[in-house]
């Protein structure tokens, strides 16, 4: 239930119904702290979620590492997320956290999520630390140019200074360790290069999906041929809207990405968009709670969850096996619960104030 997006008070209720030993179904307050105010109200203790958040806690990493890969596959796009959650006052609200994902790709099948991990700040440094999860490296890697490809270039090719301006796009390197592996290249998204030119235009336009300038930009980001169809059509519509010159300004600046990646081979995906669509379901699963997720440990088992079931690696046979064997082997004990609380003043997964 929970990895298919239920929450942990629903899970708790039907486990409990389910067992036969239900507990009070009546909600409930907690004692006033002032005289003459009601005190909080509570949520039946029959969903109270702690149940289900102990389990998640001790048995999701079990079920992922049976499931997921222990090395990088061929081909992987990496993308991160930041979640947020509502404050009075503030239009945008607070952040709540980042979470960082890799999607693996196969010969045949569908795509998989293959690492994932929630943190409180997006950084090199996070994403170093993901990349270093897996053994091995891909020989493909696609992203949007920012902090996961330039981790990814001081990851998997030994050049950082590459990504640095974000213009280099092809680093085929092959670091020594085989000579005869398959030099590492890092791919720009090209959802993500089109999307500021989408951006640029007048706004009619950029509505229109059936002007024919978005086939343009879809080629202007693939080849310099396509890139050029698109300046002279921008250039032209500008002599009679100058509403056209940001998107020129805007197509200027990609120019050196595109050079560099054009004519080159793509053996793996163009764009994110795996990834894209996974935050979306995650977004739809877990947004409305963002302000609730403070523990980075619990949060990044969560993930590993949804992530799998996302994967189609749910099954509640297959999983009550995986428990029962462990719990077998650890002579019927599961792992210590709650080893990993926060300090309310310090939760994990929330940046520490200066």
């Amino acid at each position: 239930m929970v990895a298919g997006g239920a929450s942990y008070r629903q899970a708790a209720e039907a486990v409990r119904v389910k067992a036969g030993r239900a507990l009070d179904t009546a909600a409930r307050r907690s004692p006033a702290r002032k005289k003459g105010r009601k005190g909080k109200v509570l949520a039946p203790a029959n969903r109270h979620p702690q149940l289900v958040s102990d389990w998640v806690e001790v048995f999701a990493p079990i079920i992922w590492g049976a499931y997921a890969p222990t090395a990088w596959p061929a081909s992987v796009a990496i993308d991160e997320c930041e979640f947020r959650y509502s404050q009075p006052g503030k239009p945008r609200g607070d952040k709540a956290f980042s979470v960082l994902a890799a999607v693996g790709y196969h010969a045949v099948g569908r795509p998989y999520v293959a690492a994932i991990e929630a943190v409180p700040t997006a950084d090199i440094p996070t994403w170093q630390r993901l990349l270093g999860s897996l053994q091995g490296r891909p020989a493909w890697v696609v992203g949007d140019g920012g902090a996961p490809l330039k981790a990814a270039a001081a990851a998997w090719t030994g050049n950082e200074e590459s990504q640095a301006h974000g213009a280099a796009a092809d680093l085929a390197v092959n670091l020594g360790e085989d000579p005869a592996a398959e030099p590492v290249r890092i791919w720009r998204c090209e959802w993500h290069l089109a999307r500021p030119l989408i951006r640029a235009l007048p706004a009619t336009v950029a509505r229109d999906r059936t002007d024919r300038i978005h086939a343009l930009v879809t080629d202007a980001v693939r080849s310099l041929v396509g890139w050029d169809r698109l300046l002279k059509e921008l250039n032209k519509r500008s002599h009679h809207d100058p509403g056209y010159q940001a998107a020129i300004r805007a197509l200027l600046n990609l120019r050196p990405v595109v050079a560099t990646q054009d004519g080159q081979p793509t053996p793996g995906p163009r764009s994110t968009g795996a990834v894209e669509e996974f935050f979306r379901q995650l977004e739809n699963t877990i947004g409305d709670r963002a302000s609730r997720m403070t523990n980075k440990t619990r949060t990044d088992a969560l993930l590993q969850l949804i992530a799998a079931h996302r994967n189609g690696w749910a099954d509640e046979s297959a999983w009550a096996a995986l428990i029962r064997d462990h719990l077998t082997a650890a002579d019927g004990h599961a792992p210590e619960q709650r080893r990993h609380v926060d300090r309310r003043e310090t939760p994990s997964l929330r940046q520490t104030p200066r």
